[in-house]
């Protein structure tokens, strides 16, 4: 049982209501608990992760497996200044991560969730949920906290963790050695 943001609210502006969640173990987590999967593959995944108004670093996944990295390009970026990584890079997603990410994608049904999510305290981070998927259907959702769902908290976890899991090359120096 935990307190949610209500669908179809603006995040601080609706009181939280009390949910009860039925959690799975799947996808290497918890998340919730559905009976059927209706919703089609993306064909294309964003997450922007950052705080309030600056994405610190963005993960782009496309249907070919393509992945795209972007750090460090928004006005005070603080992933630029602890890290000092800066740029555009580019990799290609196994396709077992691949196919994990596309199954949690339709499990979490995008087409059920809300606009916008908030958590009740300050100073959480924000990330930025952009997916294109079935017949040019695409959703965003902007969730301060990255608390949206159980399912899309996953989701989340599963991308970041590629910034340090993939080989990454550069876009802007191509002749360079890997990031990572």
């Amino acid at each position: 049982m935990h307190h949610v943001t209500p669908p179809q609210s603006d995040g601080f502006s609706s009181p939280p209501v009390l949910q009860i969640d039925t959690l799975v173990h799947r996808f290497g987590d918890l998340v919730e608990y559905t009976t059927s999967i209706a919703t089609p593959r993306f064909s294309r995944l964003e997450v922007s992760f950052g705080f309030d108004c600056c994405a610190s670093f963005t993960i782009t996944i496309h249907a070919d497996r393509k992945l795209e990295y972007q750090v460090g390009y928004t006005s005070g970026s603080e992933y630029y200044l602890f890290n000092r990584e800066r740029g555009k890079f580019q990799s290609e997603l196994d396709s077992a991560q691949f196919e994990q990410l596309q199954q949690l994608f339709q499990y979490i049904k995008p087409d059920k969730l809300a606009k916008s999510y908030a958590v009740s305290w300050t100073d959480a981070g924000t990330a930025w949920l952009t997916a294109e998927y079935g017949n040019g259907k695409v959703v965003h959702i902007k969730d301060y906290g990255e608390r949206a769902t159980w399912g899309v908290s996953r989701l989340y976890e599963l991308i970041a963790r590629l910034r340090t899991q993939q080989r990454w090359y550069s876009v802007e120096h191509p002749y360079d050695v890997p990031v990572r």
